[in-house]
C-alpha cells in the first residue's frame, strides 16, 4: 500500500500533536506539523493531503485564516485535497472552504471530531486518482452544510 504525506497545518502545538500522535498510528501516514505561517514556507510542499485549521494566528500582525490560504491559492494548495478543522460551527465558512476548493469541514467541538478527520481521510485516500470522486466528496458536504442553514 502506498505511504501518505499528510501535512496539519494548525497554530496550537497541543490539537497539533493530538493528530499527529493519532494519525502516526497507520504505518501508511507520513506526517509533518506546520505550528505557524512561518513554519510554512520551510514545509517541501510535496503532500497528498492538508489538515487545515480555520484560525491561524497572526503573521506581520495581522490575523491569518486556512481560508486565506485557499483563496491566495498557494500553488502547492491547488491540486490538493484539504480538510479544514475548527473550533467555529459557522455553516457560511464552512460552505466558503467548500466553495474554495476544500473537501471537508469538520468542527474541532464534536466528540468524534479525530474520528471524523480519520474517515475523511480513508474516503480521500479511496478517491484519491478520481477527480469525480473528490468532486462527490465536496458535493456531499456542501450539500448537508447548506441543509444546516
Amino acid at each position: 500500500m502506498k505511504n501518505y504525506k499528510i501535512l496539519i497545518i494548525e497554530d496550537s502545538f497541543i490539537v497539533s500533536e493530538l493528530l499527529k500522535f493519532t494519525l502516526q498510528k497507520s504505518p501508511n501516514f507520513q506526517i509533518d506539523v506546520c505550528n505557524s505561517i512561518a513554519d510554512l514556507d520551510k514545509q517541501d510542499h510535496n503532500y497528498d493531503i492538508i489538515l487545515l485549521d480555520h484560525y491561524l494566528g497572526k503573521s506581520k500582525g495581522i490575523q491569518l485564516t486556512g481560508l486565506d490560504l485557499l483563496i491566495n491559492r498557494k500553488i502547492w494548495l491547488c491540486n490538493v485535497p484539504v480538510i479544514i478543522f475548527s473550533a467555529q460551527k459557522d455553516n457560511d465558512i464552512a460552505i466558503k472552504y467548500i466553495e474554495e476548493g476544500a473537501i471537508n469541514y469538520i468542527s474541532k467541538d464534536e466528540d468524534d471530531f479525530i474520528d471524523k478527520i480519520q474517515l475523511s481521510i480513508h474516503s480521500i485516500i479511496d478517491n484519491i486518482h478520481s477527480q469525480e470522486g473528490l468532486q462527490k466528496i465536496k458535493e456531499q458536504t456542501l450539500q448537508k452544510l447548506k441543509s444546516n442553514i
